[in-house]
């Protein structure tokens, strides 16, 4: 049966689509492993169909090579260094199973928009599911309540606020790498028209983290946006032009949302904010400070500099990535386990604690798991990404570039490297890897869709 190539793609999207709404919704994982298999299938026949457009390797697509070469490693490790094979193998079985057919499925999708570029448009919706879920059950709690409900009092998730935070991320990213790219066009009124529509899902996702509560999805938002506001920024100094208003305009109302969203989520949402640096001060001195070994909430913690409490999540995080840096340092092959590393490798370094998750920065943890060979596989795959990417800066490959920006940035402080999120988080890697390294065969790259 010669499938054709353009219902490959289709299928292909299709189950993204899918998997983009579902990822984050509880008991879903039968539905998430059908869509898995889905995309893998139809994924290894589009790859198969344009093999010559990833291959042989160039330096553009070398990203896609090392990205696939943490499966290398991940069984080189069990073989050879792993600190517990019974738990590392029975994760290879399980969340590496879907973790590759996540990034091929990756690859998948990164192909099919680069030959059908009008197929974007439905993944760029999907990937604003997530915030729209979590708003939606926002206003259905409010209706409950029969008045706004305070974000703190926000308590009918139908997720957890790291979800919230990272998918928020990942869809302002995607509007941020279009918003790029439209700067680069003339202004007319479908390029204006587009240019709103990408602000006010922006808008969308400071509202979601506004309502959830969200520390780190606030962060990774507000970070993505003031480096959309520096590029508008420099564009509009470098360059007159008659779009010069409409830049001013769109920067202006950038501006606009993310100081209405930062006043409002600090007053509403998240205070704290003013002592967060005396608060880490605290917590990464882990010597004499040592509550971090208990469970959280149970010590007594020590007040900041400026004599105020402590925030205690802010202590709890900042501490363990403290302690799992030196942990690298000490074990730089690492433990073996995505989902239990820092409880692993403190029992071998014979550290009493209670705390047994995860240290909630992505980084850290993926070196606890896979150590500095593992690190360096999964950041030399952004940043080549980062870098062939800018270097022709078509739409697609912006979206690509901001994607791998945001992942690198969110990973510092949020805890992705955890079951659905970590294979979640090599899809967006193994997609963007692809968009770049993908090779039209008559020597071009296609990837301009309107939206």
């Amino acid at each position: 049966m010669n499938l054709n190539e353009k219902y490959l793609a289709n299928m292909c999207v299709f189950s993204v689509c899918m998997l983009l709404v579902v990822w984050v919704i509880p008991e879903t994982i039968a539905l998430r492993h059908c869509l898995l298999i889905l995309g893998f299938i139809v994924s290894g026949l589009i790859i198969k169909k344009n093999i010559q457009s990833l291959y042989p390797i160039r330096a553009s697509n070398l990203s896609i090579y090392i990205l696939f070469s943490i499966f290398i490693w991940v069984g080189i490790h069990w073989t050879f260094f792993s600190l517990d094979t019974e738990l590392e193998l029975s994760e290879i079985q399980s969340l590496w199973v879907r973790t590759f057919l996540g990034c091929v499925m990756g690859v998948g999708l990164g192909v099919s928009l680069r030959k059908y570029a009008q197929l974007a448009r439905y993944f760029y919706v999907s990937i604003f599911a997530t915030p729209l879920i979590n708003l939606g059950a926002y206003g259905f709690d409010c209706f409950r309540q029969g008045s706004l409900v305070l974000p703190n009092n926000f308590v009918r998730f139908l997720f957890t606020k790291i979800e919230t935070a990272y998918f928020g991320g990942m869809a302002t990213a995607v509007a941020s790498g279009n918003l790029i790219y439209l700067l680069t066009l003339n202004g007319n009124r479908q390029v204006v028209r587009r240019m709103v529509y990408w602000v006010f899902g922006i808008a969308l996702m400071l509202a979601s983290a506004i309502v959830s509560s969200t520390k780190n999805g606030m962060i990774i938002i507000l970070v993505i946006c003031l480096t959309l506001v520096i590029i508008f920024g420099v564009s509009v100094l470098k360059n007159y032009s008659k779009n010069q208003f409409i830049r001013i305009s769109i920067l202006t109302l950038i501006i606009f949302f993310i100081c209405t969203s930062w006043s409002v989520h600090k007053r509403y949402a998240s205070p704290g904010w003013q002592d967060l640096l005396y608060d880490i001060q605290v917590a990464v001195d882990i010597d004499n400070n040592k509550q971090w070994m208990k469970a959280e909430g149970a010590p007594t913690y020590p007040l900041n500099a400026l004599g105020h409490p402590i925030a205690i999540n802010t202590y709890s995080r900042v501490a363990w990535a403290t302690a799992g840096l030196r942990l690298i340092g000490q074990y730089p092959l690492g433990y073996g386990s995505i989902n239990r590393s820092f409880n692993g490798i403190q029992n071998v370094a014979g550290i009493a604690h209670e705390h047994i998750g995860q240290t909630h920065s992505g980084w850290v943890d993926y070196g606890l798991a896979f150590g500095v060979p593992g690190l360096s596989i999964l950041i030399s795959a952004l940043l080549l990404t980062i870098y062939f990417g800018l270097k022709n800066k078509d739409q697609l490959n912006l979206v690509a570039v901001s994607i791998c920006g945001a992942l690198f940035v969110f990973c510092i402080f949020a805890e992705m490297s955890w079951k659905q999120y970590f294979e979640s988080m090599l899809f967006f890697i193994a997609f963007s890897t692809a968009v770049v390294g993908y090779r039209k065969l008559d020597g071009g790259a296609t990837g301009v869709v309107k939206n």
